[in-house]
């Protein structure tokens, strides 16, 4: 006598849809909502904010958090900028773990209109750094692994500063009052225009030049002299050298007596009637 074959109480369809679910939850990532523009998530300005990519080769190649998009408001025109900290990994106790130096991400700071205003790259536990001008408007930082296939979970830590432009501040110097039956003084032979730094030229600790955000419509030209101050010490005497509509650049003579950086200033000495 033959025995029958045994059947399954299962219909195919239903079988088939069972594996296909039970494969999908071994290997599903997580949901990423800021995966493209539209979804950025707020970054304000001055704040730090702490995420995480994770691209995973598995699941046919779909889903993942392969990208995050962040949206950042500025409120005037300046500089803008971006600076992204790999972070170390944890593992089951919750202990950071070594950082990858192969892995790392790639940041780019873009426009509303989709504008690539610059880029960098943090690999292993070194930290990666753009600036660039900007105008009142919305900007978008996008943040993606710079190797998809390594399938490693990405911590990260983002920060946005913005620094408004300061138009240059020109200190008139009056003449004393004249006292009765007294000629009046004879007029200051300089006026100081003071200006703010926009760049600093030269290696590390030897600073050569500086660019300065004064230029011809400020009443500037080569060949005037000033000083870099910070913070009301002389730091440098320096020398116009080239001038722009709207900038200037400024030889430093000599050793600097300290360190200059972008929030230091540069005083000219401007002859009272004009260059």
């Amino acid at each position: 006598m033959e025995s029958s074959p045994t059947r399954s109480l299962w219909p195919r369809g239903l079988l088939a849809t069972a594996f296909m679910l039970a494969l999908g939850a071994t290997c599903q990532p997580p949901a990423d909502t800021d995966g493209i523009r539209t979804g950025a998530a707020q970054l304000p300005l001055g704040e730090s904010r702490a995420d995480q990519l994770w691209c995973p080769s598995g699941c046919g190649g779909k889903g993942g958090d392969c990208s995050d998009w962040w949206q950042v408001e500025v409120p005037d025109r300046g500089k803008l900028y971006v600076e992204v900290q790999n972070e170390a990994r944890k593992d089951d106790d919750g202990k950071p773990e070594e950082l990858d130096p192969r892995a790392g991400v790639l940041v780019k700071l873009v426009d509303s209109g989709g504008a690539d205003l610059g880029r960098a790259e943090a690999v292993g536990a070194a930290h990666a750094a753009l600036k660039a001008r900007v105008a009142e408007g919305r900007y978008f930082v996008l943040i993606e692994p710079l190797d998809p296939k390594r399938n490693a979970k990405l911590p990260y830590t983002v920060r946005v500063r913005f620094e408004a432009k300061l138009e240059p501040i020109v200190t008139p110097v009056l003449p004393p009052p004249i006292p009765d039956a007294v000629a009046p003084p004879p007029p200051p032979p300089f006026q100081t225009l003071t200006t703010a730094i926009l760049e600093i030229e030269g290696p590390p600790g030897r600073p050569t030049a500086v660019l300065l955000e004064g230029g011809r419509s400020a009443g500037l030209r080569a060949g005037l002299q000033g000083r870099i101050v910070d913070g009301g010490r002389t730091i440098a005497p320096v020398e116009i050298v080239e001038v722009f509509e709207g900038g200037s650049r400024a030889r430093i003579v000599g050793p600097a007596a300290g360190r200059i950086s972008p929030s230091s200033e540069v005083q000219i000495d401007v002859p009272a009637g004009g260059p």
